[in-house]
């Protein structure tokens, strides 16, 4: 009975995390193609550098802190939960007062009046100083098992996000304006996050333990090394378009590698319910076959529901493309096809069982090899094959760090391929797959209502 009750748990949590999750992305699609739709290539390319490096910088700079309260504060091995999270945010306020404060120096210095980006520049240093002060708040409810409440947030910050750019478009019109008011609206976030870990978790400015700020930190310096290589590498493929081709070729390549709607959603939200599982049982005696339990239904889970929606989005792109964007933007189906590649490996992600076990070196080591390829494969390809190679950088560059991670993830149970993986589960969806594949492939080329062939096609899968 106990089991059952842990089975229905970790059900009703990961489908409030997924509904958290796709509630962002339900909302910001159709708010993503009206600014399509609003601006030109040229000022949508410049919206989207902004946001590229403002999201880039935050997530570099908060060191991978938060996500250690996956591992902390679920674990058996720990008590003062809450003590965990004071100490995570009160790291997260001196990394925000150094960044601000070195970025004021850079802004009085006027190094960035001649640039282009240098208009935006006061406010996307709010932008980063406020993103890592907060942290990503949603996940602090994940992580106290109250993915309801999370749910609920999700909801509510997204209208209110998705209402302070509309009223900034309608009334304004402008990019400066978008900037500004992402500022308001990451201002009334950090606002929330600050007044419900002082009331949830009693949190003190400025108060620091030594005992528990040398676990966070002894934990995180794999974790924030591998992180900071392994986002510099993930965005790559964006760093070198940015220096080599210009904002109307990254407006097509963003719109491109756009990765298929909810699977990002659903592989996250399952993940991170996962994890929290895996920390619980990693601190039992004879838990790796619990851990290896956990991981191959979670493949099974993933792979399922993950397949069909990859097989048929890669079937109908052009299609796809075609109905819902303008012509313009149509070189990036391409991009799209070749970058959506990632989810066949990334339904493994072997990265969980690797965090779970408290040993995150290994991530470390496939981050060093990403960065590298990246930039060893990214330049040239770029540089000779457009936009089309920094695709395939993106493409090998995150096949090389699963390859790596799935060695020492398999290295670290100890134990056999087929042990850790479902092949049965994993045959009868491919073949289930190819047999639905075969109608929408062989009229692909003869059906020419647009509309028409993706009913069909959605039909068979």
């Amino acid at each position: 009975m106990a089991n059952q009750n842990k089975k229905n748990n970790i059900s009703s949590e990961a489908i409030y995390n997924f509904l958290a999750n796709i509630s962002t992305k339900l909302l910001k699609i159709p708010l993503g193609l009206f600014i399509v739709y609003y601006f030109t290539q040229n000022d949508y390319g410049l919206y989207k550098e902004i946001l590229f490096i403002t999201y880039f910088l935050t997530n570099i700079l908060q060191f991978n802190f938060h996500y250690s309260l996956f591992y902390f504060f679920n674990n058996k091995n720990f008590n003062d939960n809450s003590e965990f999270v004071n100490q995570t945010y009160n790291i997260m306020l001196m990394i925000t007062i150094v960044v601000l404060f070195i970025g004021g120096i850079i802004l009085s210095s006027n190094l960035l009046t001649n640039h282009h980006l240098g208009l935006y520049a006061f406010s996307m240093l709010l932008i980063i100083g406020l993103g890592i002060l907060q942290g990503p708040v949603r996940k602090l409810f994940v992580i106290e098992n109250n993915s309801k409440f999370s749910f609920l947030y999700s909801i509510s910050y997204e209208f209110g996000y998705c209402a302070a750019i509309i009223a900034s478009l309608f009334f304004f019109g402008s990019v400066k304006s978008l900037v500004f008011a992402l500022v308001i609206v990451y201002f009334f976030n950090t606002i929330f996050c600050f007044a419900y870990i002082k009331r949830r978790h009693g949190f003190l400015f400025f108060r620091y333990n030594k005992k528990i700020l040398k676990k966070l930190i002894i934990y995180n310096i794999w974790p924030n090394l591998s992180r900071l290589l392994g986002r510099a590498s993930m965005f790559m493929d964006k760093i070198i378009i940015l220096s080599f081709l210009t904002s109307s070729d990254f407006a097509v390549y963003v719109i491109g590698s756009i990765q298929i709607p909810l699977i990002n959603s659903f592989l996250s939200s399952l993940g991170e319910i996962i994890l929290i599982r895996m920390s619980n049982v990693s601190g039992e005696l004879g838990s790796k076959p619990k851990v290896i339990e956990l991981y191959k239904k979670m493949v099974s889970t993933k792979a399922l529901v993950i397949f069909p929606i990859i097989t048929f989005a890669l079937l109908t792109s052009h299609k796809i493309f075609k109905v819902v964007l303008s012509p313009e933007y149509l070189s990036g189906v391409q991009i799209f096809n070749i970058v959506n590649l990632i989810f066949f490996f990334q339904i493994f992600a072997p990265h969980l069982v690797i965090r779970s076990l408290g040993d995150t070196r290994p991530i470390f080591y496939s981050s060093i090899f990403k960065f590298l390829s990246s930039i060893i494969l990214g330049i040239p390809l770029v540089k000779y094959y457009g936009i089309n190679g920094a695709a395939y950088t993106f493409l090998i560059t995150c096949f090389v760090g699963f390859v790596i991670q799935f060695y020492f993830c398999k290295k670290l149970l100890n134990c056999k391929l087929l042990e850790l993986l479902p092949i049965n589960s994993l045959m009868k969806i491919i073949s289930s797959i190819t047999l639905a594949s075969i109608i929408p492939f062989s009229i692909r080329y003869y059906l020419f209502n647009d509309i028409l062939y993706l009913i069909i096609s959605f039909i068979f899968f």
